[in-house]
């Protein structure tokens, strides 16, 4: 499993460079092969294609003869050999020509291959085995049916692949474990060692005891020793010599020194027949006799349904082995492949073969391989390797009667001891030691049982080790007690959230924490840049175990977290896209050009989503992985992503999958970051402008553009954006000298400036204080393309900082008068520049209004990173009373860290006019939205919610109480005073949330006089609905006190409201129980809580509400009222276990 996020966290401690970071990655080898290859002369490129395709030739039919030796290993066949050897040839011709036609590869090579051979193998021995018994069935018959059954297999997995690829199944296939994949592939190379050794002693080897009996004879040995010895070479020379034309010559070379040697010792061709060495001239097929094996009269058709089970098995083995053969050319040629049109090529090129009685293929990796590093980009490669092996099929002679038996031998045990040394030898370099002892296990399973029966148990045994491997993670882990922060009014915003930096105003506090170097030297040009990149940063955050099972979720569910270009198509103009100019190291943002998608190719979810640059691949919550996953799914997508040139890293991973991914050469040492934290921050260091552009281009400057021109590009708006076009007019362009002082500490802030040319120093207090004449330290640079100054200047609060020009400078000021004359001359561009300049401030963007009340607005908003969703609320305070009280709710957010108080993420204020300012409020957004929302959904069900499940739920919602409980525990204690399920707000794992605490107020007040009673009564009838309020603020008396009593009455009226829909003073109850609303007034709240005559709860039920008594002196505390519904009101007696459990519950009772 996994859960995806765009990473929005930065921390300040940074560990060494890593250039690999901002590296692309080697790119496509392809890519400079199709360029060398398209600028040849036209000749040139025509000889060189031709000689390739010779050489694939050399390599391709060799192997041919000895797959046809594998398949056809029975006894029965000894005497057809060769007719059968040339369909196998014939075979491979139409799976040549299909992948020439349709594969989006021009270099492709497909062929018969190894992996489907052995189930073709089982087969054809079956049916031997079956009719063989009846002595009437001629060998005739059992070649024909055989040959049917192969078609009939062949189309029908032809058929399987088309429809997986064209319904994009490629990826079902890597359910199969990699584990047992290796121990079918060591079976393989053990079959072709068996194979080999038949074709050098023309006698029927097809198990180890066969080969025993056939080695007893000395010289049977001796024919088998150049075979033998020839794989030997030829898999040293593959595994050593990087120069993949060494492995032709070699094949080339083999059969040239048998004949060297025939010439040198005087031994004639003949001789050499009678010996063994080369096969019988008698033996050879013309085309006549390949048609005559096709006799339908002679088929015995009820052996081909008896093939099933090991035709499923072939269908799963193949088109694994396929998707993994497009993976490895992906791997090679640097260019990301459509692996289900791919595995389409595959399905028809079977059906083709199929039909003409042709066997299982695919993809030819090490030819296709071979073929793209020659710097071919012809079909005509494939054209020659058709002809070539039409040519042996046409030619009435064998060529088996002309060269040694052991060249033909030596390419199947090569492909014996290269398949075996990788999977049973090699193994533990790809995978844990467990999984080797499963390759092992499904190697014997499947040599001791049939083939099909072998791959079950396999299957079984990964499963087992899986379980084992599960049972053995460790489920507690023991953490040393850290103590939380004790919150600090004083404190700046720079501890609340980091990314706001020090320039948000603090309310005339001083700094109690000094702003961090690793925040605060990047200037804003450079955050403007860092914002637009964290965007394209996603921090994947993988769970649990990770094994075979979850690959294709893996695989799946990262590509969709991925946002890539789309490829650029024939005949789209480079000036389309949006790049960045090379005037200017500002970005710009796209107003045209390609659409984003996922890596996958899907459509990306949301037209506002950024190029991905960067991938996290958090393990902080993965407890263990297999080798399936790694390969089937972290090897894919980091191929994919290095095609892209995106960076890919790996955090938080444990010493076994760290060495995993190593292994699989999924990621190499340098990848690895002890932290999600710690590799963003390297990222963003290395990919801001100070640190990677020259000292000559970040001084270069912007002489000649205009301030609006600038401002847009500062905010990420189109050059010819209307956003704040004007705005020129009411700047100044300064030309001012080095050493020239802006402004200094404690200094008004009536002007903000712009850099368009030079450098400018900020300087704060070496103290942290914001007294004037104290010495100064520096703080950072501001570079060109930045602005400086604004948000004190907004704020209308004294400079916390000085500004000195470290050289000439061009600068643009906006003086306080010019900003009061912008209102006046130009209210809308006055109205978009505080606008944009607030969300810039905040890094979102607005989209809709999604509430309002009184002097509040909540807007929907996203973050311009990452499009991440926040609720910004937004405080109009046009009197001092109402800056005191906006002041007091971001006081009140930041001094609680509770999980069950909504948390603040960001705040600004910005003076929108004389003693006029705007609060702005930035807070996650809860999709799942207030609990009230969950109690409608109860009424337009028309129904009620059982006890049972209230209880559970207000189990749930006492998280509330503990937040109040929060509040009240203070000194001097605090009320809420607005508690309402329109308060609390449902996070995204369902847990309450209480929020709006702009009726947050000191709990205990004594009133001594009649002028603060009316003050209280007045304030209360402001911020606190009238429904849940309690009586004693209603008609406060003289000489009385009042306390967090009266968040108590809430609650109750809030338990109240689960049950019936509606708070107990907002409603009327008529003897038929039908519920009514009606106007709310003092006179409700007279007498004890009434309950509708049919109401169906207990008593203990009614006596919790009850806590809702008149008299404040009466009523429960929040702590006492906790016990009772942990001691009393068990969630297990009752059987739901979250809020999500009811409103699955109401929907289900709805539908």
């Amino acid at each position: 499993m996994s859960s995806t996020a765009h990473d929005r966290r930065r921390k300040s401690s940074i560990p060494f460079s890593r250039e690999f970071l901002l590296s692309k990655g080697p790119m496509a080898s392809a890519a400079k092969s199709h360029k060398a290859s398209s600028n040849a002369h036209p000749l040139t490129k025509f000889s060189t294609s031709l000689m390739f395709g010779i050489v694939n030739s050399i390599r391709a039919i060799p192997t041919m003869y000895g797959y046809a030796a594998i398949v056809f290993g029975h006894s029965a066949f000894d005497h057809h050999m060769p007719a059968l050897s040339k369909l196998v040839i014939f075979s491979s011709a139409i799976h040549q020509l299909m992948f020439t036609l349709m594969s989006s590869l021009p270099f492709a090579i497909g062929q018969v291959q190894n992996v489907g051979i052995i189930f073709l193998s089982v087969m054809a021995t079956s049916i031997c085995n079956a009719l063989e018994e009846d002595d009437s069935v001629t060998v005739e018959a059992m070649i024909a049916t055989t040959i049917v059954t192969i078609g009939v297999a062949t189309v029908s997995l032809g058929i399987c692949l088309v429809v997986m690829g064209r319904f994009k199944l490629a990826a079902l296939a890597s359910y199969l474990p990699m584990p047992v994949i290796g121990g079918y592939l060591a079976y393989t190379g053990i079959f072709c060692l068996f194979a080999g050794f038949a074709l050098s002693t023309g006698t029927v080897i097809n198990d180890l005891s066969s080969m025993v009996n056939a080695l007893g004879d000395g010289h049977n040995i001796l024919l088998c020793l150049p075979g033998f010895w020839g794989g030997v070479v030829l898999l040293a020379i593959s595994r050593n010599i990087k120069n993949p034309v060494a492995l032709s010559i070699a094949i080339v070379v083999m059969p040239t020194v048998f004949f060297l040697v025939l010439a040198a010792g005087s031994i004639s061709l003949e001789d050499a027949r009678k010996d063994g060495w080369v096969d019988p001239l008698e033996k050879s097929a013309s085309i006549t006799d390949i048609v005559a094996l096709y006799d339908s009269t002679l088929v015995h058709w009820d052996q081909i349904p008896r093939q099933i089970v090991t035709w499923l098995g072939m269908v799963f083995i193949v088109a694994f082995s396929s998707s993994l053969d497009v993976v490895a050319i992906e791997i090679d040629i640097g260019k990301k492949l459509n692996i289900n049109h791919e595995l389409k090529t595959v399905g028809w090129s079977n059906i083709v073969s199929g039909l003409f009685g042709g066997y299982t293929g695919s993809y030819n990796l090490e030819q296709t391989i071979f073929t793209c590093r020659s710097q071919t980009n012809s079909r005509i490669v494939g054209v020659c390797v058709i002809l070539a092996e039409i040519a042996i099929v046409v030619v009435p002679a064998s060529i088996m009667s002309y060269v040694p038996r052991f060249f033909m031998a030596s390419t199947l045990v090569f492909v014996a001891l290269d398949l075996m040394l990788e999977w049973l030898v090699l193994s533990y370099r790809k995978m844990y030691l467990r999984e080797c002892a499963v390759v092992w296990l499904s190697f014997v399973a499947i040599n001791f049982f049939a083939l099909e029966l072998g791959i079950v148990i396999g299957v079984g045994i990964a499963a087992l080790n899986f379980m084992v491997s599960y049972v053995q993670v460790p489920v507690m882990k023991r953490r040393p007690y850290s103590p939380g922060v004790a919150p600090n009014f004083a404190e700046s915003v720079v501890s609340l959230r980091p990314r706001f930096s020090a320039a948000v105003p603090n309310f005339g506090e001083s700094v109690g924490v000094r702003p961090r170097p690793s925040l605060t030297a990047r200037n804003l040009a450079q955050s403007t840049v860092f914002s637009m990149k964290h965007g394209s940063v996603a921090h994947i955050e993988f769970t649990g175990y990770l094994f075979f099972g979850s690959a294709v979720q893996i695989l799946d569910g990262v590509q969709k977290s991925v946002f890539v270009h789309k490829q650029k198509q024939p005949g789209d103009s480079d000036d389309e896209r949006g790049t960045q100019r090379e005037s200017s190291f500002l970005p710009v943002r796209r107003s045209g050009g390609y659409a984003l998608e996922c890596l996958d190719g899907t459509p990306a979810p949301d037209e506002s989503v950024q190029p991905t640059e960067f991938v996290i691949m958090d393990f902080a919550r993965v407890s263990g992985m297999d080798a399936t996953a790694a390969r089937s799914a972290f090897l894919i997508l980091q191929n994919y992503c290095r095609i892209r040139g995106i960076n890919v890293v790996f955090a938080n991973a444990t010493s076994d999958v760290r060495g995993l991914l190593i292994k699989n050469n999924v990621a190499g040492e340098s990848s690895f970051f002890a932290t999600a934290d710690s590799a963003l921050e390297v990222w963003a260091k290395q990919s801001s402008p100070e640190e990677n552009e020259p000292a000559q281009t970040q001084r270069r400057g912007y002489s000649n553009e205009p301030i609006s021109l600038l401002l847009h590009r500062y905010l990420g708006e189109p050059d010819n954006s209307q956003l704040l076009r004007g705005a020129d007019h009411f700047f100044r362009r300064m030309e001012v000298p080095a050493g020239h002082e802006f402004y200094h500490v404690a200094q008004a802030s009536d002007s903000f400036y712009f850099l368009a040319r030079g450098s400018v120093t900020l300087l704060v207090n070496e103290d942290g204080s914001i007294a004037p004449n104290q010495p100064l330290s520096q703080l950072q640079t501001v570079l060109p393309g930045s602005m400086f100054g604004e948000v004190l200047f907004l704020s209308q609060q004294s400079r916390q900082s000085a500004a000195v020009t470290a050289e000439s400078c061009t600068v643009f000021e906006m003086s306080r008068e010019q900003f009061a004359a912008m209102k006046v001359e130009a209210p809308a561009l006055s109205v978009n520049f505080l606008d944009v300049v607030v969300q810039s401030i905040l890094k979102v963007v607005v989209s809709s209004e999604i509430a309002q009340g009184g002097f509040s607005f909540v807007y929907r908003a996203r973050d311009t990173d990452t499009g991440e969703p926040f609720a910004l609320k937004k405080i109009l305070c046009q009197t001092d009373e109402q800056v005191q009280l906006a002041k007091a709710e971001i006081q009140a957010h930041k001094a609680f860290a509770h999980p069950n108080i909504m948390p603040l993420n960001d705040y600004a204020v910005v003076s929108s006019g004389p003693e006029t300012f705007e609060y702005y409020l930035l807070f996650p957004f809860m999709e799942n939205g207030t609990l009230r929302e969950m109690i409608n959904t109860a009424i337009s069900q028309d129904m009620r919610i059982p006890e049972a499940q209230i209880l559970d739920m207000f189990l749930q919602i006492c998280q509330i109480c503990r937040a109040v409980a929060e509040l009240h525990s203070k000194s001097p204690p605090l009320a809420h005073r607005d508690i309402k399920p329109e308060n609390v707000m449902l996070s995204d794992e369902g847990e309450p949330l209480l929020t709006d605490f702009g009726s947050v107020t000191t709990a205990v007040v004594t009133i001594s006089k009649r002028s603060d009673a009316l003050m209280l009564q007045e304030r209360a009838a402001q911020h606190s609905s009238m429904a849940y309020r309690a009586p004693e603020l209603y008609d406060v008396p003289d000489n009385t006190h009042i306390s967090s009593a009266t968040d108590v009455w809430s609650l109750g009226c809030l338990l109240y409201a689960m049950a019936f829909g509606y708070s107990p003073f907002e409603c009327s109850f008529y003897d038929s129980g039908v519920v009514r609303v009606v106007e709310c007034t003092y006179l409700a709240v007279i007498g004890p809580i009434k309950f509708p005559k049919n109401c169906s709860y207990s008593p203990r039920f009614s006596d919790m509400i009850r806590c809702v008594h008149v008299c404040a002196m009466l009523r429960r505390g929040v702590r006492l009222m906790l016990v009772m519904l942990q001691v009393d009101f068990d969630p297990r007696r009752h059987g739901a276990t979250s809020v999500f459990d009811v409103i699955e519950r109401l929907h289900g009772l709805g539908q």
